[in-house]
């Protein structure tokens, strides 16, 4: 007998292939794909291991696109997406082929008279990021070649089954106001404990009753985004909360960047019985062209840095009794990348990152499409290498 998770994924591409017979057939189907890969010298704070690897500049993946019109207010869309790997064609080993965003909506587009602005209103139904993860890239330099970013700090999951997100957008003169709220349905069942998210496996936790909003305004110089999201039946506790918010600020080309996020319990852990109670980041950045720091170097290309503080706060239990010791647990992170273009839709990217733990401590370098553990307590995990990323 099929399960849940394998009948909703069959009911959703059946969805995505026979659309419903008042938008016929997608008139706009577009298929894309972003093609990374280069080569990496990692060490994990201990030895050094030279790696191929895929996603380093931006996540290598394959996707179909689709939308159709069915009034001059009211369009129909879908998207199917898939992370891979450039040397074996997996997907960075997640647990299913549907490892990416892949949902089917509509999108509302009026004009509102009481704002004087154009609004729009979408909903969609399937497998997306969270809300937290929404864009960032947009806010965090490091994204862009996806070394040491904070952004991505000890999250659980990137991608949600079974999730209905809404989108509202207010667009008006040079000012934009976007309001998401995603919500994923069901109920928990201790038959399904399993799924829940294990040390070291965190790609098999499907949560019950989540939610989140968030909240972005852009209006030139400033853009600011500030979201809160709760997960509900994770491993350590009962839920898990998150707040971020991240600025903007561009004057003469530079982009400064700044950001805060929290989560209460977190998902690290260093020592056996520990018990997290809060983890948080705060982060630093800008980017900028390279002409900016050297006049006379006459090549279009951009540099990126970033600096982020992560911390964590833990009980453990003392040896033969009781009572409960706090725990407290830090690092400094930085990361520098520079990004060539060769044409409109090629690119190459150099970058390196290091995060410095404190004595205790083994953060690992957040670095899609791996996670670059710490081998000791104190360590100082670390990259560097460069990408080729060609765009279709």
């Amino acid at each position: 007998m099929l399960s849940k998770k394998t009948f909703f994924s069959i009911k959703l591409t059946l969805l995505l292939l026979f659309p419903v017979q008042s938008t016929s057939i997608f008139a706009a189907v577009r298929p894309y794909g972003i093609f990374d890969s280069g080569v990496s010298l990692i060490n994990n704070g201990h030895l050094n291991s030279i790696s191929l690897t895929s996603g380093t500049g931006t996540a290598a993946r394959l996707g179909v696109r689709g939308n159709e019109t069915i009034n001059a207010s009211l369009s129909a869309e879908f998207l199917i997406e898939t992370f891979i790997t450039m040397d074996d064609g997996s997907n960075y080993g997640m647990e299913s082929i549907y490892n990416s965003a892949t949902f089917v909506g509509f999108n509302y587009k009026e004009f509102v008279d009481f704002f004087d602005a154009k609004a729009e209103f979408s909903i969609r139904l399937g497998r997306q990021r969270s809300i937290l993860h929404d864009r960032l890239y947009l806010y965090d330099p490091m994204r862009q070649n996806l070394i040491g970013s904070p952004t991505g700090f000890a999250m659980y999951s990137m991608f949600y089954n079974k999730m209905i997100k809404m989108v509202a957008k207010i667009r008006k003169n040079k000012e934009t106001t976007i309001f998401r709220f995603m919500f994923i349905p069901g109920n928990y069942h201790e038959s399904l404990k399993e799924q829940y998210l294990t040390i070291g496996d965190s790609h098999k936790k499907t949560p019950f009753g989540t939610w989140g909003v968030s909240a972005r305004w852009d209006k030139k110089p400033f853009s600011i985004k500030t979201g809160y999201q709760i997960e509900k039946k994770t491993s350590f506790r009962e839920q898990n909360d998150s707040f971020l918010s991240v600025i903007r600020y561009s004057i003469s080309h530079i982009d400064f960047y700044g950001g805060y996020l929290r989560r209460s319990p977190g998902r690290q852990i260093f020592l056996s019985g520990e018990e997290n109670i809060k983890t948080e980041c705060f982060y630093l950045g800008f980017g900028m062209p390279l002409k900016k720091l050297l006049p006379d170097f006459n090549v279009n290309s951009s540099i990126y840095f970033s600096y982020a503080h992560p911390k964590m706060k833990s009980l453990i239990k003392l040896e033969g009794g009781t009572m409960l010791s706090e725990q407290n647990y830090f690092a400094h992170q930085w990361g520098i990348g520079i990004k060539k273009p060769l044409s409109k839709k090629t690119a190459l990217y150099f970058f390196a990152g290091e995060i410095q733990n404190s004595i205790k401590s083994k953060f690992s370098l957040e670095a899609i499409p791996y996670d670059i553990p710490s081998a000791l307590a104190g360590g100082n995990p670390s990259v560097i290498g460069f990408s080729l990323n060609q765009r279709y």
